[in-house]
């Protein structure tokens, strides 16, 4: 079963190749526009990547939805595991498709130099993932409640870095209409 998870994840993890570096670039124009003190530049940076994210993230779903179809049989998966294959493949691409559009805000705290935000963040995703990936095992859950954790605890972490983004910079806004 965990030649599955490993599996699932990797091919999923080709989905990133749609982050063409767009959380890099959003790190570097929100340190730039915030050096000239252009909030206007700032919100259509991270509005613009944010839309950008938002297509490459359906186009994740769609990829994800089309591929849980076929996994199984494309990767020989044993008839007493496919449901399981196709279920964590949707959990780890709805855990990507969600995320995709929520990484403007740790970008945002790159640009900031919020380093330190965002690290806490991740430590207290990574602390809180294995903590309860080892209590829904010891519970007798199995590989799929772990994929649950998994897009919980990830959604979490991306909601975390949206709120330290907006507290931080209090006049962030994202909107359609500041796209370019």
């Amino acid at each position: 079963v965990y030649g599955i998870w490993l599996l699932t994840w990797a091919a999923v993890g080709y989905f990133e190749l749609l982050d063409l570096g767009i959380g890099q670039s959003v790190a570097r124009f929100v340190a730039e526009c915030r050096a000239r003190e252009d909030a206007d530049g700032l919100n259509r940076v991270c509005s613009s990547c944010f839309l950008f994210y938002t297509g490459a993230s359906v186009v994740t779903l769609l990829a994800t939805l089309l591929l849980a179809r076929f996994f199984p049989h494309w990767f020989r998966v044993s008839p007493e595991h496919a449901a399981v294959a196709s279920t964590l493949l949707l959990l780890a691409g709805v855990r990507l498709a969600v995320g995709l559009p929520l990484r403007v805000f740790a970008g945002v705290l790159g640009g900031i130099q919020r380093l330190a935000s965002a690290t806490y963040i991740g430590v207290a995703a990574a602390v809180l993932t294995a903590i309860l990936t080892v209590v829904v095992l010891v519970q007798g859950y199995g590989i799929v409640a772990v994929g649950v954790v998994t897009l919980a605890v990830g959604v979490l972490s991306d909601v975390a870095h949206y709120f330290a983004a907006s507290r931080l910079l209090p006049g962030l806004r994202i909107a359609l209409s500041l796209c370019s």
